[in-house]
């Protein structure tokens, strides 16, 4: 496979394009770009919060349409604003992994 690498400037430019979706509250990067261990061909993970619980697969649709084709290899989780506060104390859940090493980089309310 080909270097297929991201600059944190595309990363950025990926959670501004997600945070302008309607209902996003905020876009945590999370995973080895967040984490500084990401290699050549690692990809981006990265979870929207919407403000509502979100109608998952479609918002997941949606999201993807936005960024293809695609340049490297991109995983976008959306979850409800509630059931991230809710879960973000649960070991082991999506919430818990993303709030222990993730970073913000779109947040509504700044």
């Amino acid at each position: 496979m080909g270097d297929n690498s991201v600059t944190e400037e595309q990363i950025r430019e990926i959670a501004r394009k997600i945070g302008e979706q309607p209902g996003v509250v905020q876009v945590w990067l999370f995973g080895s770009h967040a984490t500084g261990t990401a290699g050549p061909d690692s990809d981006v993970d990265l979870l929207a919060v919407y403000e509502e619980e979100p109608d998952t697969l479609r918002r997941m649709r949606e999201l993807d349409s936005l960024f293809f084709p695609r340049l490297f290899a991109m995983d976008i989780i959306v979850i409800g604003a509630d059931e991230f506060s809710r879960t973000a104390e649960v070991p082991g859940g999506i919430a818990w992994v993303v709030k222990r090493e993730g970073e913000v980089l779109y947040d509504r309310a700044s």
